[in-house]
């Protein structure tokens, strides 16, 4: 019998790498189903850092097209099929994000790399509650959110135990960012602080509030030009369920 639990390992979690964080991405695994969350830049080690299959990946689901969120995806394809790759690979993403990493892709002459594996693009409308991947063990679908370009949010219902994790990506606060969260168990929510398009530590947690998410985590925080614990500590004093930072490789299960 499949484990029941689903599984999330953070791979990335903040708004600008350093020497001990990279850029926010992710791996969904649950059953058969292995999908990387947006792509940051060392994308093959660092799945196999987590200890799971690199070549065993199903697709991959971007968010939106800035960099921080789409620079690995040359690496991460170009790896698979040095790796011996030759079977389809999706991409699903905003149709801006799927523009940008083909116009990447063509940057690189892909068209001419012999026996190349066959990259198929899937469009997410900017619709609420839209389908993405679904399964007998999952299912995921998107919704847009409150950011500068065509951004998307992930819904992840374990359908064998019911329980639901959300990450926003980059987002202000914005109702349907609570739409896209409501009654989450788990909500990982951005928290880059003061700039345009994205939130504070107190946006998500009055996000948490709102939607009656049980437990919070701050990702996408900089480690650079902020303080993440200063962050966490806004989040504490509005939001009284569990609160925490992203950590590097933690799995957060459901």
């Amino acid at each position: 019998m499949a484990h029941q639990t689903a599984r999330l390992f953070m791979l990335g979690t903040a708004a600008i790498a350093d020497s001990a964080h990279e850029n926010v991405y992710m791996a969904l695994t649950s059953g058969d189903l292995s999908m990387l969350i947006d792509c940051g830049g060392s994308p093959s080690s660092r799945v196999m850092q987590a200890g799971l299959s690199f070549t065993d990946l199903n697709g991959l689901i971007v968010t939106h097209h800035h960099p921080d969120h789409i620079y690995g995806v040359p690496i991460l394809l170009m790896n698979l099929w040095l790796l011996g790759r030759r079977g389809g690979f999706p991409i699903y993403g905003p149709q801006k994000a799927l523009q940008v990493i083909q116009r990447m892709m063509d940057a690189y002459e892909w068209g001419t790399w012999p026996d190349f594996l066959q990259v198929a693009f899937h469009e997410i409308p900017l619709v609420p509650d839209t389908p993405v991947v679904s399964n007998q063990d999952i299912s995921i679908t998107a919704s847009p959110v409150a950011h500068p370009v065509p951004t998307i949010g992930l819904r992840i219902t374990n359908r064998r135990t019911g329980k639901v994790l959300v990450y926003t990506a980059d987002t202000m606060r914005d109702s349907r960012v609570v739409h896209l969260a409501r009654d989450a168990d788990i909500l990982i929510h951005e928290a880059t602080g003061e700039y345009y398009g994205h939130s504070t530590g107190a946006d998500a947690a009055r996000d948490a509030v709102e939607a009656n998410a049980q437990r919070l985590v701050l990702v996408h925080y900089s480690s650079v030009r902020g303080n993440p614990e200063a962050v966490l500590e806004e989040a504490k004093t509005i939001f009284q369920g569990g609160v925490e930072l992203a950590e590097e490789f933690k799995v957060y299960e459901f």
